[in-house]
């Protein structure tokens, strides 16, 4: 199980080395991929999708693995659980996310801050790219937009296809996002086997108190426990 983290040059080296350093000490391997600043904002996040695309298709494994850059695993069990699932499965899993401002926020998808895919999902699945698009939809209006990695989920939805969403437990700080019917999620994500920063832009010039914080957490083998719960109802 090896997971490979795409950033690019502007962000600071020193939420790299955090990461790094939380990946070593809960026991994951980690290749990281550094690509060159780019101004433009939308090359830059199609840049993030081909990567995740050309690693699917030329991985010597049988299982891709993803996290996001500021996106820091926290039990290696757990995501080493996933990871058996998706492979004995042929299948994929990753965090549950949406575009929450969108007329397609009731979609919700397996994000590319953690994702697994097994490659015969992907050929099943006509072998799509994991970049962002835009594209019509079933609604009037303009054009939708598809988020990294979302194709996957709307051809599997389509076909009926197996796959697995890993819902948030809860939030650290405002601001917050409604993940469709399920719950809520936002600065901060508490997910199983992993802590979503979100907001990557804030780590350009080095940690946040919350991205400091939490890293401190991991390497002192303390429980999280956010602020905010995600259930919109019930327990936490």
């Amino acid at each position: 199980m090896r997971f490979h983290v795409f950033y690019t040059a502007e962000l600071s080296s020193r939420i790299v080395e955090d990461h790094r350093r939380v990946a070593s000490h809960v026991g994951l391997d980690v290749e990281y991929h550094r690509f060159g600043h780019d101004p433009d904002y939308n090359r830059r996040y199609t840049l993030h999708g081909r990567f995740l695309t050309d690693v699917l298709r030329d991985d010597p494994d049988d299982v891709s693995c993803f996290l996001d850059a500021d996106c820091l695993p926290h039990d290696a069990a757990l995501l080493r659980a996933v990871y058996e699932w998706v492979r004995a499965n042929r299948s994929f899993a990753g965090n549950a996310q949406n575009i929450s401002h969108a007329v397609t926020r009731n979609r919700v998808y397996a994000a590319a801050s953690m994702l697994m895919i097994h490659k015969d999902a992907w050929r099943a699945l006509g072998s799509p790219s994991l970049a962002w698009t835009t594209r019509r939809h079933s609604f009037p209006g303009p054009r939708v937009q598809i988020d990294t990695s979302e194709l996957l989920t709307v051809r599997a939805n389509r076909s009926g296809f197996p796959y697995r969403l890993l819902l948030p437990l809860g939030f650290d700080e405002e601001p917050s996002w409604t993940l469709g019917p399920f719950g809520s999620y936002g600065h901060g994500t508490l997910y199983p086997g992993t802590w979503h920063h979100f907001q990557a832009n804030q780590l350009v010039e080095g940690p946040t108190p919350l991205w400091t914080a939490r890293v401190d957490d991991i390497l002192s083998d303390r429980e999280l426990s956010p602020r905010y719960r995600s259930l919109h109802f019930g327990a936490v």
